[in-house]
């Protein structure tokens, strides 16, 4: 069984989220359980895809767990984020209530959203593969498609090595970053300080 990556859930933007629109209590690690039951059904179909399908499909299938689970909790912790910009006029009161910061906010959602639904194209290929709705596809077009998958997962850690490089040089760790997995900032901070010596720029370890 191949290991399962969870990105760390901010917890804390999580409440203060809460508290700007909602009198309810929020109950700590409750954002973190959703996302991790979330992602876990994803991790359930790449391994019900190996045992169905064979283990020439893990690679394929466990790279779009990964990035699954990366993307979703980048996800999380950016609705979280974004709901830290405003409170609801429930909380606030209308009497000068910041209709531009709210206007922002909305925007933000909105953009979101639209990465929530890119999160939910990469669970959908995963269950193309489990049900096959690809095997009237030849040899040649299904090595496309996993070259596609593979490309567009190179793409993402392009874009992750950038933001990894920021955090880096704004806070000189890898510690609470909210947008890599555990795994990722142990072998990051790790890698680091070996090369600490020899480069001026982070190189981030290979990420499938």
């Amino acid at each position: 069984m191949s290991e399962r990556e969870y990105v760390k859930i901010n917890e804390d933007a999580a409440r203060t989220a809460q508290n700007m629109m909602s009198f309810n209590e929020y109950q700590l690690g409750s954002r973190t359980k959703e996302y991790q039951e979330d992602v876990n059904e994803v991790y359930d179909l790449a391994e019900e895809v190996v045992a169905r399908r064979g283990e020439k499909y893990r690679e394929r299938a466990w790279r779009l767990a990964n990035r699954y689970a990366r993307n979703m909790g980048k996800y999380f912790n950016e609705d979280a984020r974004i709901g830290c910009m405003c409170p609801s006029v429930m909380i606030s009161g209308a009497g000068n209530f910041p209709v531009k910061k709210k206007e922002k906010q909305v925007k933000a959602w909105e953009k979101n959203q639209e990465y929530y639904k890119y999160c939910q194209s990469i669970k959908e290929k995963l269950r193309n593969l489990l049900y096959g709705k690809e095997i009237i596809k030849s040899d040649d077009e299904n090595a496309i498609e996993a070259l596609e998958e593979k490309i567009a997962s190179l793409e993402e850690n392009h874009q992750l090595m950038k933001d990894v490089n920021a955090y880096w040089r704004k806070n000189g760790t890898m510690t609470g970053c909210d947008f890599l997995t555990e795994k990722q900032i142990k072998d990051i901070t790790m890698q680091w300080h070996v090369k600490h010596g020899d480069a001026e720029r982070l190189h981030m370890p290979d990420i499938i």
